[in-house]
Protein backbone atom coordinates (compact mmCIF):
# COMPACT_ATOMS: atom_id res chain seq x y z
CA UNK A 1 0.00 0.00 0.00
CA UNK A 2 1.23 3.61 -1.08
CA UNK A 3 2.08 5.97 1.60
CA UNK A 4 -0.67 8.79 1.97
CA UNK A 5 2.18 10.85 2.59
CA UNK A 6 4.06 10.43 -0.68
CA UNK A 7 0.43 10.55 -2.67
CA UNK A 8 -0.25 14.10 -0.40
CA UNK A 9 2.69 15.16 -1.91
CA UNK A 10 2.22 14.13 -5.70
CA UNK A 11 -1.38 16.03 -4.84
CA UNK A 12 0.01 19.29 -3.87
CA UNK A 13 2.69 19.12 -7.33
CA UNK A 14 0.47 18.31 -9.51
CA UNK A 15 -1.84 21.63 -7.90
CA UNK A 16 1.30 23.53 -8.44
CA UNK A 17 2.23 22.68 -11.83
CA UNK A 18 -1.46 23.41 -12.99
CA UNK A 19 -1.72 27.18 -11.10
CA UNK A 20 1.80 27.66 -12.56
CA UNK A 21 0.31 27.08 -16.00
CA UNK A 22 -2.79 29.11 -15.94
CA UNK A 23 -0.69 32.04 -15.03
CA UNK A 24 1.64 31.63 -17.82
CA UNK A 25 -1.12 31.61 -20.29
CA UNK A 26 -2.49 34.54 -21.74
CA UNK A 27 -6.12 35.68 -21.72
CA UNK A 28 -7.66 35.97 -25.20
CA UNK A 29 -9.19 38.87 -25.69
CA UNK A 30 -12.39 38.79 -28.26
CA UNK A 31 -12.18 40.93 -31.20
CA UNK A 32 -13.49 44.14 -32.09
CA UNK A 33 -16.82 43.59 -33.90
CA UNK A 34 -19.21 46.17 -34.73
CA UNK A 35 -22.93 46.11 -33.95
CA UNK A 36 -26.21 47.98 -35.94
CA UNK A 37 -27.83 50.19 -33.93
CA UNK A 38 -31.25 51.54 -35.38
CA UNK A 39 -31.64 54.48 -33.20
CA UNK A 40 -28.00 56.21 -34.58
CA UNK A 41 -29.83 55.08 -38.20
CA UNK A 42 -33.01 57.01 -37.21
CA UNK A 43 -30.93 59.76 -36.05
CA UNK A 44 -28.74 59.67 -39.12
CA UNK A 45 -31.61 59.71 -41.21
CA UNK A 46 -33.17 62.83 -39.47
CA UNK A 47 -30.06 64.68 -39.70
CA UNK A 48 -29.71 64.52 -43.45
CA UNK A 49 -33.09 65.27 -44.12
CA UNK A 50 -33.47 68.25 -41.84
CA UNK A 51 -33.79 71.16 -44.69
CA UNK A 52 -37.00 69.41 -45.94
CA UNK A 53 -40.45 71.02 -45.49
CA UNK A 54 -41.41 67.73 -44.18
CA UNK A 55 -40.73 63.64 -44.06
CA UNK A 56 -41.49 60.96 -42.62
CA UNK A 57 -40.02 57.33 -42.50
CA UNK A 58 -40.74 53.60 -40.37
CA UNK A 59 -37.81 51.76 -40.03
CA UNK A 60 -38.58 47.87 -39.62
CA UNK A 61 -35.90 45.34 -37.97
CA UNK A 62 -36.87 41.32 -37.79
CA UNK A 63 -40.52 42.15 -38.77
CA UNK A 64 -41.26 44.46 -36.25
CA UNK A 65 -41.65 48.42 -36.42
CA UNK A 66 -38.23 49.57 -34.72
CA UNK A 67 -38.28 53.52 -35.10
CA UNK A 68 -40.21 55.99 -37.00
CA UNK A 69 -39.91 59.56 -37.52
CA UNK A 70 -42.21 62.49 -39.11
CA UNK A 71 -41.18 66.14 -39.43
CA UNK A 72 -42.34 68.90 -40.79
CA UNK A 73 -45.22 70.08 -42.96
CA UNK A 74 -47.05 66.86 -44.78
CA UNK A 75 -49.76 69.02 -46.83
CA UNK A 76 -51.03 72.78 -47.05
CA UNK A 77 -54.54 73.79 -48.65
CA UNK A 78 -56.95 76.88 -48.24
CA UNK A 79 -58.20 75.34 -44.72
CA UNK A 80 -54.78 75.23 -43.21
CA UNK A 81 -51.56 73.11 -42.65
CA UNK A 82 -51.15 69.27 -42.37
CA UNK A 83 -48.06 67.98 -39.98
CA UNK A 84 -46.18 65.42 -41.47
CA UNK A 85 -47.48 61.80 -40.18
CA UNK A 86 -46.30 58.37 -40.95
CA UNK A 87 -49.95 57.63 -41.66
CA UNK A 88 -50.91 60.49 -43.95
CA UNK A 89 -51.22 59.53 -47.60
CA UNK A 90 -49.13 60.25 -50.51
CA UNK A 91 -48.90 59.46 -53.95
CA UNK A 92 -45.82 56.83 -53.74
CA UNK A 93 -44.73 57.34 -57.36
CA UNK A 94 -42.53 55.12 -59.00
CA UNK A 95 -42.59 52.56 -56.01
CA UNK A 96 -45.78 51.61 -57.58
CA UNK A 97 -43.36 49.62 -59.92
CA UNK A 98 -42.25 47.42 -57.51
CA UNK A 99 -45.94 46.07 -56.91
CA UNK A 100 -46.91 45.81 -60.69
CA UNK A 101 -43.61 43.63 -60.68
CA UNK A 102 -45.10 41.39 -58.07
CA UNK A 103 -48.62 41.34 -59.46
CA UNK A 104 -47.40 40.47 -62.64
CA UNK A 105 -45.11 37.66 -61.12
CA UNK A 106 -48.04 36.30 -59.34
CA UNK A 107 -50.02 36.05 -63.27
CA UNK A 108 -47.08 34.57 -65.05
CA UNK A 109 -47.87 31.72 -62.92
CA UNK A 110 -51.42 31.37 -63.12
CA UNK A 111 -50.58 30.93 -66.93
CA UNK A 112 -47.75 29.06 -67.23
CA UNK A 113 -45.65 31.92 -68.53
CA UNK A 114 -42.38 33.29 -67.24
CA UNK A 115 -40.47 36.52 -67.34
CA UNK A 116 -38.63 35.48 -70.95
CA UNK A 117 -41.87 35.21 -72.29
CA UNK A 118 -43.23 37.79 -75.21
CA UNK A 119 -45.80 40.01 -74.84
CA UNK A 120 -46.82 40.26 -77.66
CA UNK A 121 -50.40 38.24 -77.26
CA UNK A 122 -50.81 39.92 -73.95
CA UNK A 123 -51.68 43.39 -75.31
CA UNK A 124 -54.92 44.38 -76.56
CA UNK A 125 -55.63 43.14 -80.03
CA UNK A 126 -57.93 46.03 -80.81
CA UNK A 127 -54.16 48.03 -80.55
CA UNK A 128 -52.07 48.20 -83.56
CA UNK A 129 -48.77 46.55 -82.66
CA UNK A 130 -45.63 47.04 -83.97
CA UNK A 131 -43.50 43.32 -84.57
CA UNK A 132 -40.35 44.88 -82.56
CA UNK A 133 -42.92 45.45 -79.41
CA UNK A 134 -44.52 42.50 -79.71
CA UNK A 135 -41.57 40.07 -79.72
CA UNK A 136 -40.42 42.06 -76.23
CA UNK A 137 -40.03 39.79 -73.58
CA UNK A 138 -41.80 40.63 -69.75
CA UNK A 139 -38.06 40.75 -68.28
CA UNK A 140 -37.27 43.75 -70.23
CA UNK A 141 -40.42 46.16 -69.39
CA UNK A 142 -39.27 44.75 -66.20
CA UNK A 143 -36.20 45.77 -66.57
CA UNK A 144 -36.02 49.25 -68.14
CA UNK A 145 -34.10 47.35 -70.93
CA UNK A 146 -36.96 47.53 -74.08
CA UNK A 147 -35.57 50.17 -75.89
CA UNK A 148 -39.18 51.86 -75.05
CA UNK A 149 -38.09 55.50 -73.94
CA UNK A 150 -41.94 57.39 -73.16
CA UNK A 151 -42.52 58.49 -69.92
CA UNK A 152 -46.25 59.74 -70.36
CA UNK A 153 -48.54 56.64 -69.56
CA UNK A 154 -51.86 58.37 -70.78
CA UNK A 155 -54.24 55.12 -72.68
CA UNK A 156 -53.07 57.39 -75.95
CA UNK A 157 -49.23 57.30 -74.70
CA UNK A 158 -48.91 53.96 -74.73
CA UNK A 159 -51.06 52.59 -77.73
CA UNK A 160 -48.74 54.87 -79.70
CA UNK A 161 -45.92 53.37 -78.09
CA UNK A 162 -47.34 49.51 -79.41
CA UNK A 163 -47.41 50.80 -82.52
CA UNK A 164 -44.27 51.61 -83.54
CA UNK A 165 -40.59 50.40 -83.10
CA UNK A 166 -38.94 50.80 -79.73
CA UNK A 167 -37.10 54.29 -79.53
CA UNK A 168 -33.97 53.22 -78.82
CA UNK A 169 -31.37 49.89 -78.00
CA UNK A 170 -32.12 47.27 -75.55
CA UNK A 171 -29.58 49.72 -73.01
CA UNK A 172 -30.95 50.02 -69.80
CA UNK A 173 -32.69 53.70 -69.81
CA UNK A 174 -35.40 54.21 -67.15
CA UNK A 175 -39.11 54.44 -68.80
CA UNK A 176 -42.45 54.77 -67.38
CA UNK A 177 -44.12 53.53 -70.15
CA UNK A 178 -42.76 49.95 -69.41
CA UNK A 179 -44.61 49.67 -66.54
CA UNK A 180 -47.31 51.33 -67.58
CA UNK A 181 -48.32 49.17 -70.34
CA UNK A 182 -48.90 46.39 -67.25
CA UNK A 183 -52.14 48.35 -66.92
CA UNK A 184 -53.80 47.19 -69.91
CA UNK A 185 -51.50 43.35 -69.57
CA UNK A 186 -52.45 42.53 -66.37
CA UNK A 187 -56.34 42.16 -67.09
CA UNK A 188 -55.64 39.90 -69.70
CA UNK A 189 -53.08 37.94 -67.45
CA UNK A 190 -56.15 37.64 -65.24
CA UNK A 191 -58.48 36.36 -67.32
CA UNK A 192 -58.12 36.07 -71.06
CA UNK A 193 -61.45 35.18 -72.23
CA UNK A 194 -63.20 38.43 -70.00
CA UNK A 195 -60.51 40.31 -71.45
CA UNK A 196 -61.63 39.83 -74.94
CA UNK A 197 -65.28 39.42 -74.46
CA UNK A 198 -65.19 43.57 -73.04
CA UNK A 199 -62.58 44.53 -75.29
CA UNK A 200 -65.06 43.38 -78.29
CA UNK A 201 -68.30 44.75 -76.58
CA UNK A 202 -67.28 47.96 -75.08
CA UNK A 203 -67.19 51.44 -76.43
CA UNK A 204 -62.60 52.27 -76.39
CA UNK A 205 -63.12 54.94 -73.20
CA UNK A 206 -65.19 52.39 -70.65
CA UNK A 207 -62.82 49.48 -71.82
CA UNK A 208 -59.23 51.87 -70.61
CA UNK A 209 -61.74 52.30 -67.92
CA UNK A 210 -62.25 48.81 -66.70
CA UNK A 211 -58.68 47.95 -67.68
CA UNK A 212 -57.36 50.53 -65.33
CA UNK A 213 -59.72 50.03 -62.34
CA UNK A 214 -59.20 45.86 -62.94
CA UNK A 215 -55.47 46.62 -62.70
CA UNK A 216 -55.65 48.59 -59.39
CA UNK A 217 -58.08 45.51 -57.71
CA UNK A 218 -55.20 43.16 -59.06
CA UNK A 219 -52.81 45.17 -57.27
CA UNK A 220 -54.95 45.15 -54.37
CA UNK A 221 -55.35 41.17 -54.37
CA UNK A 222 -51.47 40.53 -54.84
CA UNK A 223 -49.79 42.81 -52.56
CA UNK A 224 -51.79 45.35 -50.88
CA UNK A 225 -54.61 42.76 -49.42
CA UNK A 226 -51.75 40.26 -48.41
CA UNK A 227 -49.83 42.45 -46.44
CA UNK A 228 -52.95 42.89 -44.42
CA UNK A 229 -54.11 46.35 -45.19
CA UNK A 230 -57.37 47.32 -46.94
CA UNK A 231 -57.96 48.52 -50.50
CA UNK A 232 -55.39 51.53 -51.72
CA UNK A 233 -56.30 53.14 -54.85
CA UNK A 234 -54.62 55.50 -57.72
CA UNK A 235 -57.27 58.13 -56.78
CA UNK A 236 -56.58 60.81 -53.96
CA UNK A 237 -58.50 60.65 -50.71
CA UNK A 238 -60.06 64.02 -50.45
CA UNK A 239 -58.81 65.86 -47.71
CA UNK A 240 -56.08 63.44 -46.23
CA UNK A 241 -53.27 63.69 -48.93
CA UNK A 242 -50.10 65.26 -48.95
CA UNK A 243 -49.00 67.89 -51.19
CA UNK A 244 -45.78 68.65 -53.06
CA UNK A 245 -43.51 71.21 -51.31
CA UNK A 246 -40.76 73.28 -52.45
CA UNK A 247 -38.15 74.34 -49.63
CA UNK A 248 -37.07 77.31 -47.72
CA UNK A 249 -36.44 80.03 -48.41
CA UNK A 250 -37.96 80.35 -51.02
CA UNK A 251 -41.44 81.34 -49.96
CA UNK A 252 -44.05 78.40 -49.80
CA UNK A 253 -45.51 76.65 -52.47
CA UNK A 254 -47.66 73.50 -52.02
CA UNK A 255 -49.29 71.73 -55.26
CA UNK A 256 -51.27 68.66 -54.82
CA UNK A 257 -52.10 65.93 -57.34
CA UNK A 258 -54.64 65.10 -59.00
CA UNK A 259 -56.53 61.45 -60.17
CA UNK A 260 -54.10 59.04 -61.82
CA UNK A 261 -56.56 56.07 -62.23
CA UNK A 262 -56.03 56.40 -65.87
CA UNK A 263 -52.13 56.73 -65.97
CA UNK A 264 -51.19 54.02 -63.10
CA UNK A 265 -48.76 51.35 -63.32
CA UNK A 266 -45.73 52.92 -63.67
CA UNK A 267 -46.82 55.53 -60.65
CA UNK A 268 -49.95 56.43 -59.11
CA UNK A 269 -50.70 54.77 -55.93
CA UNK A 270 -51.68 56.52 -53.05
CA UNK A 271 -50.54 55.07 -49.66
CA UNK A 272 -48.82 55.85 -45.80
CA UNK A 273 -45.32 55.37 -44.67
CA UNK A 274 -46.68 52.49 -42.45
CA UNK A 275 -48.57 50.99 -45.11
CA UNK A 276 -45.16 50.82 -47.35
CA UNK A 277 -43.18 49.52 -44.13
CA UNK A 278 -45.87 46.76 -43.70
CA UNK A 279 -45.93 46.05 -47.09
CA UNK A 280 -41.93 45.58 -47.63
CA UNK A 281 -41.61 43.08 -44.64
CA UNK A 282 -44.57 41.19 -45.88
CA UNK A 283 -43.01 40.46 -49.13
CA UNK A 284 -39.70 40.11 -47.59
CA UNK A 285 -40.13 37.84 -44.76
CA UNK A 286 -43.15 35.55 -45.57
CA UNK A 287 -44.74 34.52 -48.52
CA UNK A 288 -48.41 35.64 -48.70
CA UNK A 289 -47.20 38.14 -51.36
CA UNK A 290 -44.05 36.06 -52.92
CA UNK A 291 -43.04 32.94 -53.06
CA UNK A 292 -39.74 32.11 -52.05
CA UNK A 293 -39.19 31.21 -55.81
CA UNK A 294 -40.63 34.37 -57.50
CA UNK A 295 -38.47 36.38 -54.92
CA UNK A 296 -35.42 35.11 -55.60
CA UNK A 297 -36.22 35.85 -59.80
CA UNK A 298 -37.68 39.00 -58.58
CA UNK A 299 -34.72 39.98 -56.51
CA UNK A 300 -32.08 38.19 -59.05
CA UNK A 301 -32.76 39.99 -62.11
CA UNK A 302 -33.96 43.29 -60.31
CA UNK A 303 -37.55 43.48 -61.50
CA UNK A 304 -39.24 46.01 -60.11
CA UNK A 305 -35.97 47.32 -58.31
CA UNK A 306 -34.13 50.25 -59.17
CA UNK A 307 -31.84 50.81 -56.04
CA UNK A 308 -28.52 48.23 -55.74
CA UNK A 309 -26.03 49.36 -53.69
CA UNK A 310 -23.72 48.21 -51.00
CA UNK A 311 -23.64 48.71 -47.78
CA UNK A 312 -22.52 46.70 -44.77
CA UNK A 313 -22.76 43.47 -44.86
CA UNK A 314 -24.15 42.88 -48.25
CA UNK A 315 -25.95 45.05 -50.48
CA UNK A 316 -29.32 47.19 -50.21
CA UNK A 317 -32.26 46.43 -52.37
CA UNK A 318 -34.92 48.86 -53.34
CA UNK A 319 -36.95 51.39 -55.43
CA UNK A 320 -37.57 55.01 -55.26
CA UNK A 321 -40.08 57.55 -56.62
CA UNK A 322 -40.09 61.07 -57.37
CA UNK A 323 -42.66 63.73 -58.59
CA UNK A 324 -42.17 67.22 -59.13
CA UNK A 325 -44.31 70.35 -60.48
CA UNK A 326 -42.57 72.48 -63.12
CA UNK A 327 -43.61 75.69 -61.51
CA UNK A 328 -41.21 78.04 -62.99
CA UNK A 329 -41.64 76.62 -66.53
CA UNK A 330 -38.18 75.98 -67.18
CA UNK A 331 -38.46 72.61 -68.66
CA UNK A 332 -37.00 70.76 -65.78
CA UNK A 333 -36.27 70.58 -62.13
CA UNK A 334 -34.94 73.64 -60.60
CA UNK A 335 -34.54 75.35 -57.23
CA UNK A 336 -37.99 76.52 -55.62
CA UNK A 337 -40.01 73.80 -57.70
CA UNK A 338 -42.45 71.43 -54.95
CA UNK A 339 -42.20 68.30 -55.14
CA UNK A 340 -41.90 64.71 -53.29
CA UNK A 341 -39.92 61.74 -52.93
CA UNK A 342 -40.61 57.78 -51.95
CA UNK A 343 -38.44 55.72 -51.03
CA UNK A 344 -38.73 51.53 -50.00
CA UNK A 345 -35.48 49.67 -49.46
CA UNK A 346 -34.28 46.46 -47.80
CA UNK A 347 -31.05 46.15 -45.97
CA UNK A 348 -28.95 42.55 -45.18
CA UNK A 349 -29.57 42.27 -41.98
CA UNK A 350 -33.49 42.39 -41.39
CA UNK A 351 -33.95 45.91 -41.61
CA UNK A 352 -36.17 47.54 -44.11
CA UNK A 353 -37.00 50.91 -44.40
CA UNK A 354 -39.84 53.14 -46.08
CA UNK A 355 -39.58 57.17 -46.87
CA UNK A 356 -41.57 59.97 -47.78
CA UNK A 357 -40.10 63.45 -48.54
CA UNK A 358 -42.50 65.93 -48.89
CA UNK A 359 -39.90 68.07 -50.96
CA UNK A 360 -36.80 67.94 -53.19
CA UNK A 361 -34.62 70.71 -52.71
CA UNK A 362 -32.87 71.97 -55.18
CA UNK A 363 -32.85 68.75 -57.18
CA UNK A 364 -34.03 65.15 -56.52
CA UNK A 365 -32.39 64.23 -53.33
CA UNK A 366 -29.88 61.68 -53.82
CA UNK A 367 -31.80 58.90 -51.76
CA UNK A 368 -29.38 56.40 -52.16
CA UNK A 369 -26.40 57.92 -51.20
CA UNK A 370 -28.59 59.55 -47.35
CA UNK A 371 -29.70 55.75 -46.75
CA UNK A 372 -25.99 54.11 -47.82
CA UNK A 373 -24.50 56.91 -45.32
CA UNK A 374 -26.87 56.25 -42.56
CA UNK A 375 -27.14 52.63 -42.39
CA UNK A 376 -23.65 52.31 -42.29
CA UNK A 377 -22.49 55.10 -40.09
CA UNK A 378 -25.30 53.08 -37.79
CA UNK A 379 -22.49 50.54 -37.31
CA UNK A 380 -20.69 51.22 -34.45
CA UNK A 381 -17.80 49.40 -32.49
CA UNK A 382 -19.44 47.37 -29.15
Amino acid sequence: MKNPKNLLVVFICLVAVGLYSCKKEKVKKAPNTKVFKVALFKQNLMNQLDSARGYQFVITQNQQVVESAAFGLGATDRTGSVNASIDGYMNIASVTKTFTAITALRLFSKNGINIDSTIGKWLPDSWPQNDKIRKLKFKQLLTHTSGIRTGTTTWAALKQVVANAPESTTDYSYANANFALFRAMLPKLDNKYTFEYKETNMTETNFNSWMSSLYIELVNIYVISNAELSERTCSPIVGVNYTMHNEAPQSLVSVALGDWKETCGGGGFFMTTRDLAKIIVFMTHTNKILSDKDRAIMDDNLLGWNRNFPVTGGNALGHGGGLYDDFDNSGGVTPGDPGLQSLIIKFPNKVELALGINSIGNNFRNTNLIVQTAYNDAWVLE
